[in-house]
């Protein structure tokens, strides 16, 4: 794995100072209980999150035997579960339990092509996205956050995005 430089939360005020977004400092009982859910969501990805030996088969019916929860759902958990040990200073932003489920299902299929070389530059730039610019900002939503991670892919691992319109999937200096 990717190590990352030491500087990559340099600039960020963690604390009080630190900016977040509306649902994180609301006080209202639904943002509680949004970030209560969105916190749990996240909870369930690491509990999921398979093993490397794990026969992955075997794991996702046991965890669906065992929670009741459909297959793919248990499924997206597991990759979730693996997108946040892959991008562990990602994850720490996550952590604050302000992005949905369909935005980490979300950051999960756009990241799972990142090549391990490029892990540390993507990881730094995503980090910074998922930074709210001032105290209160609301949270982009799901197809406004793809585009920008999108971006950010594109910008520091061109054959980590999927081939679509317009892409080969070749990169052009190759």
């Amino acid at each position: 794995m990717a190590t990352l430089p030491v500087n990559v939360f340099a600039g960020y005020r963690r604390g009080r100072g630190a900016p977040l977004r509306a649902v994180e400092v609301a006080e209202d009982p639904l943002a509680a209980s949004t970030r209560e859910l969105n916190l749990n969501h996240l909870a369930m990805a690491r509990a999921c999150h398979p093993d490397p030996d794990t026969d992955l088969e075997r794991h996702l019916s046991t965890l669906t035997a065992r929670t009741g929860i459909p297959r793919h759902r248990v499924s997206t958990y597991c990759d979730i579960g693996f997108m946040l040990t892959r991008f562990y200073a990602v994850a720490s932003r996550l952590a604050h339990g302000a992005f949905s489920l369909e935005h980490l299902t979300m950051l999960t299929r756009a990241l799972e092509g990142v090549d391990d070389a490029h892990l540390p530059a993507v990881q730094k730039s995503l980090f910074w996205a998922l930074v709210p610019r001032r105290n209160g900002e609301a949270l982009p939503g799901v197809r406004a956050l793809h585009n920008k991670v999108q971006k950010i892919i594109a910008e520091c691992d061109p054959l980590g995005r999927p081939p679509g319109r317009g892409r080969t999937g070749v990169h052009p200096t190759c």
